[in-house]
């Protein structure tokens, strides 16, 4: 009997312990147990907790599920780890939205060129996405959705910085 009842304390206690992993774009693992999952987001609660919490599967690399499946997910790159302007050149500029849904604001950033026209509007477009992405690693954000390309006297770029 008493072979028994321990048996069954270990099997329940594995269970507790057993979970579900998130692998996020940032790097981060969550350790949770996955309560709903759809083509677009993952809905999941924390060890120990009611509340139901969702991210957007963009935003995850990959999905370990209890049962040992893998689940690659839409994020096709890992956000690299931005510490300040000398990590300018892993900042990514994107145009499309869904790269950034779930992601947190950071704010506007604008890259400016005096290059221009013709002749030169390789260069300048170069120097503002350069400028660009310096002012996204200043606020260490690792993406930029790029929102406007002025063409005035050069060239302008505006975009919103995420993390």
């Amino acid at each position: 009997m008493k072979k028994l009842l321990l048996i069954a304390f270990i099997f329940s206690v594995g269970v507790a312990w057993a979970q579900d992993t998130i692998i996020k774009r940032s790097g981060d693992t969550l350790v949770v147990n996955i309560t709903k999952s759809s083509s677009d987001f993952v809905e999941f609660t924390f060890p120990n907790e009611t509340l139901i919490n969702l991210e957007y599967k963009n935003n995850i690399l990959e999905i370990i599920y209890i049962s040992g499946r893998i689940e690659k997910c839409g994020a096709k790159t890992k956000l690299a780890t931005i510490n300040g302007i000398e990590d300018w050149e892993k900042v990514i500029i994107t145009t499309n939205p869904d790269d950034v849904r779930g992601l947190t604001k950071v704010g506007e950033v604008v890259g400016k060129s005096g290059w221009g026209g013709t002749m030169a509007q390789g260069i300048g477009n170069k120097q503002a996405r350069e400028k660009l992405k310096k002012a996204a690693a200043k606020k260490n954000a690792p993406i930029v959705l790029l929102q406007e390309k002025a063409d005035e006297m050069g060239v302008k770029l505006v975009g919103v910085a995420y993390k």
